[in-house]
């Protein structure tokens, strides 16, 4: 009697989708300029570690730091104290929150004759696009511009540039743009020059 020894014909092993990483981190700085007390202090009862962000010290009791690039300067409300450096100007911000598309553009009036510049932030949600046929996901490149008019002459632009990453959460960048002399006003304008996707493998919003 003969045996007969075979075997399945293998299945082909399936390719698993290709992620890029997160190629753009956020960089956002804060200044804070904050009174504690009316009239001379002691000072901070325990240094670095009596100073909370989002109820995180900046210290560890161990010595070692919960934050990079953190500069704090302490005066005790003396008469004769120096000025604490960083606070040369008056800032405040609005938020918009809108999204901007290619086909409208965002414009904003400044009419505060003391201003001689403004900070615009700009802010992403997740960007990917993703392969419909392999999974694979990857990048989103987007270019937009920032142009100024002043005292309503012609438009300038003072900015074009673009933004070519992945990232899976929002992302936020932002750029100053200083304002020359003027007599009524100004107004800036930003374009998205990219036009937006109506893919659903795209994710590319962008606001102001």
């Amino acid at each position: 009697m003969n045996a007969v020894v075979g075997a399945k014909k293998g299945s082909k092993k399936q390719r698993q989708p290709v992620i890029s990483p997160d190629s753009a981190q956020s960089k956002t700085y804060i200044k804070v300029l904050y009174g504690l007390a009316e009239g001379e202090i002691e000072g901070l009862a325990n240094g670095l570690q009596s100073i909370y962000l989002e109820e995180t010290p900046l210290q560890n009791a161990d010595g070692s730091l919960n934050f990079e690039n953190v500069k704090v300067d302490f005066r005790n409300g003396t008469n004769d104290q120096e000025y604490i450096d960083g606070f040369p100007a008056v800032e405040s911000e609005t938020a918009i929150d809108v999204e901007l598309k290619s086909e409208t553009p965002w414009v904003r009036a400044f009419s505060n004759l003391d201003l001689d510049a403004v900070r615009l932030r700009l802010k992403w949600g997740p960007l990917r696009t993703q392969n419909a046929t392999n999974g694979d996901v990857s990048g989103v490149t987007i270019e937009y511009a920032i142009d100024l008019q002043t005292d309503g002459g012609v438009w300038t632009e003072v900015l074009k540039t673009k933004i070519s990453d992945k990232t899976s959460a929002n992302y936020e960048r932002a750029h100053r743009v200083d304002l020359p002399r003027a007599d009524s006003g100004w107004l800036v304008r930003v374009r998205r020059l990219t036009p937006n996707s109506s893919s659903e493998y795209i994710s590319d919003k962008m606001y102001i």
